[in-house]
C-alpha cells in the first residue's frame, strides 16, 4: 500500500509542491487492486495530537499535518513525516511514500487526449487541466467535498490509460522517465532494498552529499495562492577565492511574478515564499540585503494548550541563529540553511542577494560544485561564474563552461541538477 501526494507545483514546498490531495493505491500479487483519492485535510482531520508545526508556518495553522510534512528539501526524511503523520491521523500503515506534480498529467494528457466531465461542465485537456481543476475546487465545488472532480477523474482517467495502444504507451513511458530525472516524480520505500534503487535510479529526492561545494534554493510558498504557476525563477552564482584559500560566493535569486489580470484570481495574489538556501555546512553568512521583514507571529501559545513538539524538529529549530534581520541560519539534513522571506507582489520584481563563505577550499588545484534542484520546480534558469585563484590556469572544465576574461562562465537551466568540475594548477 502506498500514499501518493498529489503535489501542486502551482503552490511551491521543499519537496515539489503543496499536497492538496492524495490517493492510496493498494497492490496485490502484482496486480493494482484499489485507488482511493481523497482530499488532505479529510486525512488530517482526524489526528489525535497536537503537534508544533515548522516556525514559518505557525502564522496560519496552530498544528502540524501530513498537508504541511513535506518541509524538508530531503524527500527521504519529509517523506517519513509524512508516514509519522498520516498514520498519527488515522490513517493505515503504508509501505511508501510516491509524488507526483500536475506537468506529468498535463503531458500524459497530450497523449491520452481530453476527457468529458460532463457533471462538471468541463472537458479536461493538456491546455486547462491545470486551471480548471484549480478553478473548480478553490471556486465551484460545493465546499463540504472541493476535490470531488479529482476523485471523479481518476476512474475515467485510468480507463483511458488501459486504451492505450503499445506507440502510446512508449510515449508515456518517456513523460514518466523524463519526469523522475527532473524531480517531477518522486519515491521513497519502507523497504530498504527498494528505497536503495529508488535512490539509484534518481527518483529518490534526497539532499546529494558532495565533498565539494553545494547548493539548493527551495521555495516555500506559504499563503501565497497558486502563484508560482505565474512566478519566473532566475539564480546567479558568483565564486572567487579569498587570499586564505577560502571559497566565497554571491548568490542572486530573482523572482518575477507575472499574474495580476489573469481570469483565474489565485494567480493575480501576493507570492509569499520562505525560501531555504541551502549550503555546505559550516558557511557563513556575511551579509543579505533584499529579503522582506515580517512581523508574522504564531496564532496560539503551543505551550499554553499542550502541544507537544516534534524531535526532529526540534532538533533543527534548536540551531537557529538570526544574524541578520528577517533572517534564520540552522542546519538541516548535513547543511547549513539561510531561511528567510520574500514576498514578491503581481507584476512585481524583487531580488535577494546573499554574500557567504564556505569551508571548501581550491588548496588541492579543483572546485566542485553540484547545484540541486529543487523538486517540483521547472527549468529556473541559473548562472555560474568562478574566478580562479591568481596565477592559476584552467587543465580540464565541465561541458559548457566558457572563458570570458578572468572568469569561467556557465549559463544553463535548472531542468535537472548540475554539477561542475575544474581543475587547475
Amino acid at each position: 500500500t502506498y500514499l501518493v501526494l498529489l503535489q501542486n507545483n502551482s503552490e511551491l514546498r521543499p519537496t515539489g509542491g503543496f499536497p492538496g490531495s492524495y490517493a492510496l493505491i493498494t497492490f496485490e500479487n502484482g496486480s493494482l487492486k484499489k485507488v482511493f483519492v481523497d482530499d488532505i485535510y479529510r486525512a488530517d482531520a482526524g489526528l489525535k495530537d497536537n503537534i508544533v508545526p515548522p516556525i514559518p508556518l505557525q502564522h496560519i495553522t496552530p498544528n502540524w499535518g501530513m498537508r504541511d510534512a513535506g518541509w524538508f528539501a530531503d524527500f527521504p526524511f519529509s517523506a517519513q513525516k509524512i508516514i509519522e503523520l498520516y498514520q498519527l491521523g488515522g490513517g493505515p500503515k503504508v509501505d511508501g511514500v510516491l509524488t507526483i506534480t500536475p506537468d506529468v498529467i498535463t503531458k500524459i494528457f497530450e497523449i491520452i487526449g481530453p476527457i468529458e466531465m460532463p457533471d462538471y461542465g468541463v472537458t479536461l485537456d493538456a491546455g486547462n487541466f491545470l486551471a480548471e481543476i484549480q478553478n473548480e475546487v478553490e471556486y465551484e465545488a460545493d465546499r463540504s467535498a472541493p476535490k470531488q472532480i479529482l476523485s471523479d477523474l481518476q476512474p475515467k482517467f485510468f480507463e483511458r490509460l488501459a486504451q492505450q495502444d503499445k506507440d502510446h504507451w512508449l510515449a508515456i513511458f518517456k513523460i514518466i522517465s523524463e519526469a523522475a530525472e527532473q524531480k517531477h516524480i518522486l519515491a521513497y520505500f519502507e523497504n530498504r532494498d527498494l528505497e536503495d534503487a529508488a535512490v539509484k535510479n534518481g527518483l529518490g529526492g534526497e539532499i546529494k552529499r558532495s565533498a565539494g561545494d553545494y547548493l539548493q534554493v527551495a521555495f516555500a510558498n506559504v499563503k501565497g495562492s497558486k502563484t508560482d504557476f505565474v512566478t519566473e525563477n532566475s539564480m546567479n552564482l558568483e565564486t572567487e577565492t579569498g587570499a586564505d584559500g577560502v571559497v566565497g560566493h554571491l548568490l542572486k535569486i530573482n523572482r518575477v511574478h507575472n499574474g495580476g489580470d489573469s481570469k483565474y484570481g489565485f494567480y493575480n495574489r501576493d507570492n509569499s515564499a520562505y525560501i531555504k538556501v541551502y549550503v555546505p555546512k559550516g558557511s557563513v553568512l556575511s551579509g543579505i540585503r533584499g529579503q522582506s521583514i515580517t512581523d508574522y507571529r504564531s496564532l496560539i501559545g503551543h505551550e499554553d494548550f499542550g502541544f507537544r513538539r516534534d524531535a526532529d524538529l526540534e532538533a533543527i529549530e534548536s540551531t537557529i541563529k538570526r544574524p541578520f534581520a528577517g533572517v534564520d541560519v540552522f542546519e538541516e539534513s548535513g547543511k547549513t540553511v539561510f531561511g528567510f522571506w520574500l514576498i514578491t507582489k503581481p507584476k512585481q520584481t524583487k531580488s535577494v542577494t546573499l554574500e557567504y563563505a564556505t569551508p571548501i577550499s581550491m588548496a588541492e588545484g579543483k572546485h566542485g560544485l553540484l547545484w540541486q534542484k529543487q523538486s517540483g520546480t521547472g527549468q529556473d534558469q541559473v548562472s555560474f561564474s568562478i574566478k580562479l585563484p591568481e596565477g592559476k590556469s584552467v587543465i580540464n572544465q565541465s561541458a559548457g563552461l566558457q572563458a570570458i576574461g578572468d572568469r569561467l562562465v556557465l549559463n544553463s537551466d535548472l531542468a535537472e541538477d548540475r554539477e561542475i568540475d575544474i581543475l587547475f594548477k
